[in-house]
């Protein structure tokens, strides 16, 4: 298994132009000694680190989480690496990491994070401040264009709420939730964001006064969502279908 990865990395490094969408700038990284079962990163120098950008299956997951572990180590293992850092470090004292590939230079053959998503392998998190926030997004927007990995149906299956076009999937702490709305309706403290579907099985989405204004200051007022399809980061309340609130504004993202 791991000279067939070699293979394929080999094919990639020679292949693949320069990565834009993180601003990776050549410098070597620590390289990686391994990645255990909760994520954690394993560097020959630098102290404790994750995987930036990404959400890391949960505990229930024991077997997307082994085969992500080996996913990970097969890619980066024993390989020229370079990093670019995504905030401080966080209550475990892990910095936040973009890791890839370096093919020489201050070429990058192979951003790791973006070849996970672009796979359906992971959801993508990116935190606030990310540098690479939007090729993270990218990349999760191309699988779930082509329902691959964590957004097939096959996937999905056990999480749909059985109306169609919207899905939902449960993560630890977040809700990916996809859907066309039906309507926007204001109140005094929060605008509610209602999708299409019945009552009892579809969530509204809450968005403060504060959050609105930013994204009518971005051009996206929150009025001009109905009939649009969103697809949200969000904390959910409640029982299904509860209420979700969005977690971080530019994670919205806007569809037809």
């Amino acid at each position: 298994m791991r000279y067939s990865f070699s293979v394929i990395l080999a094919g990639l490094l020679a292949a693949l132009p320069v990565r834009a969408a993180c601003p990776f700038d050549g410098r070597p990284a620590a390289g990686l000694v391994g990645i255990d079962a909760q994520g954690d990163l394993h560097m020959t120098a630098g102290g404790p680190a994750r995987l930036a950008g990404i959400l890391w299956p949960g505990s229930r997951r024991a077997t997307a989480r082994t085969s992500l572990k080996a996913t990970v180590e097969a890619l980066l293992l024993g390989e020229r690496l370079v990093a670019v850092e995504a905030g401080g470090a966080d209550r475990w004292g892990r910095r936040a990491l973009h890791l890839a590939v370096q093919a020489g230079g201050a070429r990058t053959a192979l951003w790791l994070q973006e070849e996970l998503l672009r796979e359906g392998l992971v959801h993508a998190l990116p935190g606030p401040g990310d540098p690479c926030r939007q090729g993270l997004i990218d990349a999760e927007a191309a699988a779930r264009r082509e329902r691959l990995g964590v957004w097939s149906a096959v996937h999905r299956r056990a999480r749909r709420w059985g109306v169609t076009g919207t899905s939902m999937m449960t993560l630890p702490g977040l809700v990916v939730y996809e859907g066309r709305v039906r309507s926007v309706r204001s109140g005094r403290r929060v605008v509610f964001v209602n999708f299409s579907g019945k009552r009892d099985r579809v969530p509204s989405l809450m968005l403060t006064q504060k959050q609105s204004a930013v994204l009518r200051a971005s051009g996206r007022d929150p009025a001009t969502f109905v009939g649009k399809t969103l697809t949200v980061r969000a904390l959910a309340s409640g029982p299904p279908p509860g209420r979700l609130e969005l977690a971080d504004v530019p994670l919205l993202e806007i569809g037809e």
